[in-house]
């Protein structure tokens, strides 16, 4: 009987012991992917900001002497200054020759 007892016992705690190998593994998988998403998340939202500067900047160009024109000074900085946020996170000299 006390066999039984000490077998269920071992066995009821491999169960748990594998149990939590098993959620730890998942967790950090999950982990994982969600801080993949999230510096996709980051990358499109820059991606967003740099195009709407973009297009600040070449209405701005359009609109250059015209009297409804907006000041140079307002339009919340100059294309170099939006590339700055871009060339952060590209680190090799190559990428950042290209841009």
């Amino acid at each position: 009987m006390k066999k039984k007892i000490i077998f269920g016992l071992s066995i009821f705690a491999l169960m748990f012991f594998f149990g939590s190998i098993y959620i730890v593994s998942t967790m950090q998988t999950t982990i994982y992917d969600l801080h993949r998403l999230s510096q996709l998340h980051y990358t499109i939202t820059l991606r967003k900001d740099l195009l709407t500067g973009i297009r600040n900047n070449q209405n701005n160009i359009r609109l250059r002497g015209a009297f409804f024109a907006i000041e140079t000074g307002s339009n919340g900085g100059s294309l170099a200054g939006i590339v700055q946020k871009c060339a952060a996170c590209h680190n090799s000299p190559p990428t950042r020759d290209t841009i």
